[in-house]
């Protein structure tokens, strides 16, 4: 069974082939765009790629909880987490694409 774990060198690679850029500078613009992404999302701006994803960060307020192995009333303070809701085009692709079944 093959590992269909991507990481960054691997899309890199697609980057380069696909732009005729050298794998480093593909790696160094995959890297960077990374970078500006968690930049701007941690800053509070919502990052848009029309068709593909947004990218926003996501506030829950404080709220009390029980601990479910005693019971007890905790309280759980409000915290922000990135949040990436991925676009019609990209979800499209998705269903369309044929995988192989195990």
């Amino acid at each position: 069974m093959s590992d269909n774990t991507r990481n960054l060198s691997d899309i890199a690679a697609v980057v380069a082939d696909a732009t005729g850029l050298s794998a480093k500078d593909a790696k160094k613009a995959v890297q960077a765009t990374v970078y500006a992404i968690q930049q701007e999302v941690a800053q509070g701006n919502k990052v848009k790629f029309i068709n593909f994803a947004v990218f926003e960060l996501a506030h829950s307020k404080a709220r009390k909880a029980r601990n479910p192995s005693t019971g007890e009333e905790v309280d759980v303070p409000e915290t922000w987490k990135p949040k990436a809701t991925f676009g019609r085009g990209f979800l499209g692709l998705v269903q369309q694409t044929q995988r192989p079944t195990n």
